[in-house]
């Protein structure tokens, strides 16, 4: 297995403790919180999950094999920040809907389909802001699973270098008023282009299925 600078150890994560604390390295860890690939930039405090070694990678798994390897309703948080294009989506976020506990939160990041940076490794390129309320819904052929959104960010400019920037914190401001995000995607999103959205969902679990 490759290793990277910077490599502290390679320890197991005790899910029987909801705060695990390596011996070696020192991390303290909610083992309630994950990040999915977490690459380099994974947090302090989660259990990190990455198909590499890198530094603070907790769990080595290729998301592209299912299932996780995590039992049903295992987190109160997962972070996913662009890794969910890179997947089969559908299958995906079945699986966020599986280990997330009711009532938890599932974080995502992802381009948005008017987003310029594209890489040949998207598998899917369309989100946007009714991406998780009009697709997936108990009851649907494609993934039999549904999810509240929380909230949902289209963001222009994504990057920290950029949003130091006040005018630019000013358009992101603008354009997620209320009623201003659906009339932003049907008519300028091609003309001023986004570089992500972000959401927060949370799964619905036990509900009667929807009649489609």
């Amino acid at each position: 297995m490759k290793t990277y600078p910077g490599l502290k150890c390679d320890h197991k994560v005790d899910f029987s403790k909801e705060i695990f604390v390596c011996k070696k390295c020192k991390r303290k860890i909610n083992t309630q919180k994950l990040t999915i690939g977490s690459a380099q930039k994974g947090f302090e405090d989660f259990v990190n999950l990455d198909i590499l070694r890198f530094p603070k990678v907790d769990v080595i798994h290729d998301l592209n094999n299912y299932p996780w390897p995590f039992k049903d309703n295992q987190f109160k948080v997962i972070h996913a920040s662009h890794i969910i294009e890179h997947l089969d989506v559908n299958r995906a976020m079945k699986e966020l809907h599986r280990i997330t506990m009711k009532g938890g939160e599932i974080r995502i990041r992802v381009p948005h389909h008017s987003s310029p940076f594209k890489r040949l490794s998207h598998l899917y390129e369309g989100f946007n802001i009714e991406t998780f309320t009009n697709h997936f819904y108990e009851g649907t052929i494609y993934a039999d699973v549904e999810f509240k959104q929380l909230e949902v960010k289209v963001m222009l400019f994504g990057a920290k270098a950029y949003m130091k920037a006040k005018h630019l914190k000013l358009l992101n401001w603008f354009i997620n008023l209320k009623g201003i995000q659906k009339i932003y995607e049907r008519f300028f999103c091609y003309i001023m282009p986004s570089a992500e959205i972000h959401y927060k969902l949370t799964p619905l679990k036990g509900k009667k299925k929807r009649v489609v």
